[in-house]
């Protein structure tokens, strides 16, 4: 296998990488609490995670953060400085005078753009809306990888918490996150339930008037 489809390959994995932190922050904040609950009670360990992770986000979103910035520096950078040099000796070589003059610029800018685009669709785009249509089982995927690795940086970490909350202390936000939920929320969620037959009828009129 030459050279280049091993580079390739080995972008491609900083990609599906970066993919995995990017579901996995999606997945974890939009993952129900009460299925994950369910199945911590069941001794699931990835789902105690987790909800481990989803209860503490100054230790969770800086991980995600971090390995998404490493991994697409990584990612640049490598194929910034390898496949871009291949491109410009290919057409270095050709019978252009234009792209011969411009082979550097012309190979750096492309190789750049489709680095750019692979990430975007693989990296980002497409792990989010998995992530959407099956958060917890994304969630309890990602979120032992997370746990481990939070862990590994947990110095860094614990930094980049405390320097967001000295932030967020200086433009007058106090207190701990909270998530609040509306009467309109709850009754949205019966409503939508009823119509996917999660909810019968009569509970429905039951839940409605306990509010």
């Amino acid at each position: 296998m030459s050279s280049a489809i091993w580079e390739c390959l080995i972008i491609l994995l900083l990609v599906l990488g970066n993919g995995i932190f990017a579901g996995a922050e999606i997945a974890i904040i939009n993952a129900r609490k009460g299925r994950l609950r369910q199945l911590a009670d069941a001794r699931d360990s990835a789902a105690q995670s987790a909800l481990d992770l989803q209860a503490d986000p100054n230790r969770f979103l800086p991980t995600v953060q971090v390995g998404i910035t490493l991994l697409g520096m990584f990612a640049a950078a490598y194929g910034g400085q390898t496949l871009a040099l291949k491109l410009q000796t290919v057409l270095e070589t050709g019978n252009w005078q234009f792209l011969i003059d411009n082979a550097a610029g012309i190979a750096l800018n492309f190789v750049t753009l489709c680095i750019a685009s692979v990430s975007l669709i693989f990296g980002e785009l497409v792990p989010k809306r998995l992530a959407l249509r099956h958060a917890e089982g994304f969630a309890r995927l990602a979120a032992p990888i997370m746990t481990v690795i939070s862990t590994i940086a947990r110095p860094f970490i614990w930094m980049m918490g405390k320097a967001t909350n000295a932030v967020l202390f200086l433009l007058g936000v106090r207190g701990e996150d909270v998530t609040s939920v509306s009467l309109d929320d709850i009754e949205h969620l019966i409503g939508t339930g009823t119509a996917e037959g999660l909810v019968e009828p009569v509970e429905q009129r039951v839940a409605l008037e306990a509010l």
